[in-house]
């Protein structure tokens, strides 16, 4: 989700018109979800880099691990099948046999969706 603006900037410029940032804001609530895309899935380990906010899905092949990492920290997700991500998360898969990997895009800007 989009947060909310600086509260203290205008909300509308000299005309009278809502300013962009806040445009941008109410926009995500009318309009229709991005698509699903599919994500190429390399050698094992493979990374994910998300960016933007969204959900990963994994299902299929034989899965060894899967970590999530956000910066300096690191999470054992082995198991999910639904990641949620913030930009720049970092999903690792180890894998015997490929998985089918997707990405939910909460927003959809930065996934050519």
């Amino acid at each position: 989700m989009i947060p909310l603006p600086n509260l203290i900037a205008p909300f509308v410029g000299k005309g009278g018109r809502l300013l962009a940032p806040f445009i941008q804001y109410l926009q995500q609530f009318t309009q229709a979800p991005p698509n699903i895309a599919d994500i190429v899935v390399g050698v094992s380990p493979f990374n994910y880099v998300a960016q933007e906010p969204g959900n990963v899905s994994i299902t299929g092949g034989t899965i060894g691990s899967i970590s999530l990492s956000r910066g300096l920290l690191f999470v054992d997700v082995t198991g999910q099948k639904l990641i949620p991500v913030a930009i720049k998360d970092v999903i690792s898969v180890s894998y015997t046999v490929l998985p089918t990997m997707k990405f939910l895009a909460n927003y959809g800007q930065n996934t050519g969706q």
